[in-house]
């Protein structure tokens, strides 16, 4: 009985290794997230606040989402802003645009 919870263990085993293949997607999008800026949020909003849809695409990146709501378009991006106070990463920052441009910022932690 127990050699054949041993080969049992030993098959198991085996057959859930990974044999060399790259980590899980979640473990690789941290390691992303690791390497990407983190601005001041006072920084943040002076690097974006007034510019237009490309020059905030171009200073910091594609944003996450995007949501269309009534006259405003508010692009949602993570992490990518710290609270100089506390010192720690804001979940999300929001960016809204009107008229396609950036009219104000909300910092959420």
């Amino acid at each position: 009985m127990r050699s054949v919870w041993c080969g049992l263990l030993v098959v198991l085993v085996l057959g859930c290794s990974r044999n060399g293949d790259p980590a899980p997607k979640q473990y690789m999008v941290k390691d992303a997230q690791k390497d990407k800026k983190v601005y001041s949020r006072e920084d943040f909003d002076r690097l974006v606040v007034g510019k237009s849809r490309e020059d905030v695409v171009s200073a910091a990146g594609t944003p996450d989402s995007v949501v269309e709501k009534g006259g405003e378009t508010i692009w949602h991006y993570k992490g990518i802003t710290r609270d100089t106070a506390t010192n720690t990463i804001d979940d999300t920052t929001q960016v809204i645009l009107e008229g396609g441009l950036v009219v104000r910022i909300v910092h959420q932690n």
